[in-house]
């Protein structure tokens, strides 16, 4: 039997706004990564002619994972970014609920195909 371990602590609100809002600001800007963390590319996916999705790992100096990044580009070019929190129930619901519950059809197809294509516990 194999046991998956995922070393991770609980998203604060600063850090929910840091992927929400800061990463824009700071990948748009060409600033530096925020003190204390680093992002890990856990891979990208898309549907033929749909948004693409780029998901990121937000760690913090003592390893653990914080945050699950995700950037979206959609079809027009436009790009939105989110989150899905780990270990914030508060989070996930007054947050990435009501993030997912604003968007269309098409897009919560396309990132539900785009989820399902990654290997979040790696």
């Amino acid at each position: 039997m194999m046991l998956l371990t995922l070393s991770v602590a609980a998203q604060t609100q600063d850090e929910w706004n840091y992927l929400t809002k800061g990463l824009k600001i700071q990948e748009e800007s060409g600033l530096d990564m925020k003190k204390g963390y680093k992002l890990e590319t856990i891979s990208s996916a898309s549907l033929p002619k749909s948004t693409r999705f780029l998901f990121r790992y937000l760690i913090n100096d003592n390893g653990k994972k914080i945050g699950l990044s995700v950037k979206s580009t959609l079809m027009s070019g436009q790009v939105i970014y989110f989150a899905m929190p780990i270990e914030n129930f508060n989070l996930w619901v007054n947050e990435y609920y009501n993030f997912l519950s604003r968007q269309t059809e098409t897009f919560l197809v396309a990132y539900s195909y785009a989820l399902s294509t990654v290997h979040l516990y790696k």
